[in-house]
């Protein structure tokens, strides 16, 4: 109300102090998930910010626009808003570019990576979160820079690459420990937690989920205090259900004002799986302490069914859906006596089963598979020039032992000026290989100086080192920094992503 009246008491030609009271009542609605009354008066504003010269005033507007519009997308489901604010976003990006605010356009390219991962575009997500990252590392914004992990590691999440998901989810963490940013710290926790569940890590899970309760409420965030345990009940089949219907009797009292339609989801189907475990719990074969409800119709036949039933069940879920892992947890000798058990006599089983994999041993397939092994002969060559600063002839043997299939040739170097030489001419190369044990700082002076090179400016750059650098590869301008020893499992995987990453952007 206060905001109102300020803005009718300035002057008719005071453009830039309205278009900012503007933006302070649009995020004062966003605060209160009001988004239709903000984007009502962000387009009120709008003609306004056009007669605006200021880029980084105009690059506010569109991004506190992108914003009210993806929570416009995610809450009624409506994919032309997302479309909306990939614009907004994307026109935000490029005003603070201008306005040369590095960290607000770094902090939209993150805003850009996440929208595409709720629209499962994931190899885009990356690129822009790479940008972000680069953005970030060049002016030392690290809890920004963490945010932008936390985004990554869902990205991964989502493509299911869990090492790669944990990696990023821990740097976020042991960043975010560093700050005073506790709310954030807290929602980092959640996804690590997530990511450790999914790699089926239970007990740690538990106590990383449990402590991202005890920080988000003593910062005073009871939402993702409330989403936390939410998670702990998605994602933990390991906990009571005594113990997961008082978590989610928590989850409700904190979250029953929301009125964000997802969470109302997530409250939902955190209810049912609970109904179905204490379900499981009530009919399973060990809880026979008391009679039946009623005699009356009782069948013999079908309460053993219902049991077998419930055991196939269990034992698919904890199996992943596998039958033959299901039926080594049942006892069976062979896995076909339970395929026959789930094909005749348990068939609504039938979904709980991963899918069947067909193998076709004919004369046409096996003219297709020489085929397609001939014609993996012709493929393109990828050619990497890899730096090394120190002997390590470890690194040089994995790659060729593990990429030989892939057609993937090495060219070593052995000091900076033979790395130079090569990346000023004008020979293909598909990926640049530094291993920097050293940390000698005229590599990154190299990295920086290939960026501004126009024929290497996307060419794909991985860091090695053993020494603490990371900061300073990804200030340098790396797209990729990996550990040694720890990550060097990693780098098939990081190499094969970056290909397809600098492919996807020509």
């Amino acid at each position: 109300m206060l905001l109102r009246q300020a803005l009718v008491k300035l002057p008719g030609h005071d453009n830039y102090q309205r278009a900012v009271i503007f933006l302070r009542m649009a995020l004062l609605e966003n605060s209160a998930t009001r988004f239709n009354d903000s984007l009502r008066i962000l387009t009120e504003a709008a003609p306004l910010f056009d007669v605006i010269g200021g880029h980084a005033l105009q690059g506010k507007f569109h991004n506190t626009l992108g914003l009210v519009f993806k929570n416009l997308a995610e809450g009624e489901r409506r994919r032309d808003y997302s479309d909306r604010a990939f614009i907004e976003y994307s026109a935000a990006s490029f005003h603070f570019q201008i306005a040369g605010h590095v960290v607000y356009q770094g902090c939209v390219e993150n805003n850009l990576g996440f929208l595409l991962l709720t629209v499962g575009k994931l190899a885009e997500a990356h690129q822009h979160l790479q940008r972000a990252r680069r953005l970030l590392a060049a002016v030392r914004d690290n809890a920004h820079l963490a945010q932008t992990d936390e985004t990554q590691a869902r990205v991964f999440l989502a493509e299911k690459r869990h090492t790669e998901a944990e990696r990023a989810a821990r740097s976020a963490v042991r960043s975010l420990e560093k700050g005073d940013e506790q709310s954030l710290l807290a929602e980092a926790l959640t996804t690590y937690g997530t990511v450790l569940a999914r790699m089926r890590r239970n007990a740690r899970a538990e106590a990383i989920l449990k402590r991202a309760i005890v920080i988000a409420e003593t910062s005073g965030d009871l939402e993702a205090a409330g989403r936390a345990r939410l998670t702990i009940i998605e994602e933990l089949e390991s906990i009571s259900p005594k113990e997961a219907v008082a978590i989610y009797s928590d989850a409700v009292d904190l979250l029953k004002q929301h009125q964000d339609p997802r969470v109302a989801a997530r409250l939902i189907a955190c209810a049912r799986r609970l109904l179905d475990a204490l379900t499981t719990s009530v009919n399973s074969p060990g809880n026979l302490s008391a009679s039946p409800r009623a005699w009356d119709g009782f069948s013999f036949r079908k309460e053993i069914l219902r049991y077998e039933r419930t055991l196939i069940e269990c034992a698919l879920r904890d199996a992943g859906g596998v039958v033959s892992r299901a039926a080594r947890l049942l006892g069976f000798n062979h896995h076909h006596s339970l395929i026959s058990l789930i094909n005749h006599r348990h068939r609504e089983l039938l979904d709980a089963r991963s899918a069947v994999r067909t193998r076709r041993r004919s004369l046409i397939a096996t003219a297709v598979h020489r085929r397609e092994r001939a014609n993996q002969g012709s493929k393109k060559e990828t050619v990497i020039c890899l730096l090394q600063t120190t002997n390590d002839q470890a690194v040089t043997d994995f790659i060729n032992k593990t990429m030989v299939a892939d057609r993937i040739r090495l060219q070593l170097c052995s000091t900076v000026d033979e790395a130079f030489e090569k990346l000023v001419c004008n020979a293909r190369y598909d990926l640049f290989l530094v291993d920097n044990d050293a940390a000698d700082p005229t590599v990154f002076q190299l990295i920086n100086k290939a960026r501004r090179l126009s024929h290497r400016r996307r060419i794909p750059i991985i860091m090695l080192s053993s020494t603490d650098c990371e900061t300073a590869a990804w200030r340098a301008g790396v797209d990729a920094f990996l550990r040694k020893p720890e990550d060097i499992k990693a780098m098939p995987s990081t190499i094969a992503r970056l290909l397809r990453s600098d492919k996807m952007c020509l």
